[in-house]
């Protein structure tokens, strides 16, 4: 038996989180974690913003970096622009992947997965 998945890249919103987007390639959910984008939660994190709308989005696949997770999917990788909450002119990159890389008990990182959109205006 073969398993497929269409590994289509969409962001989602709901109606308890309006201004915020989670963003899924194929089945996977992704965020960003501490250990791999330790940038992405200097403070202000919580008024970091990205640029993206629900619906299908392009991303920038990222290089390989570090060693192989045990349970991982380097296909969903990604390179996520954000504008820092202390620095918002100034725009960083981040590594998104899925959350289904962190299989250990032990870690302990801190993740993002609901993501805070720019204004509408910004968008344009």
């Amino acid at each position: 038996m073969k398993l497929r998945y269409v590994l289509r890249t969409r962001a989602v919103s709901d109606s308890k989180h309006p201004d915020m987007i989670s963003v899924f390639h194929g089945p996977w959910l992704l965020g960003v974690d501490e250990a791999a984008s330790p940038g992405f939660f200097d403070e202000p994190f919580t008024e970091n913003s990205v640029k993206l709308a629900p619906g299908d989005i392009k991303l920038e696949p990222a290089a390989p970096t570090g060693p192989a997770a045990p349970i991982g999917v380097p296909v969903a990788h990604f390179q996520l622009t954000y504008f820092p909450g202390g620095y918002p002119m100034q725009p960083a990159q981040a590594l998104l992947r899925p959350i289904a890389e962190a299989t250990s008990s032990a870690d302990q990182n801190q993740w993002a997965f609901w993501l805070p959109v720019a204004s509408k205006g910004e968008l344009k």
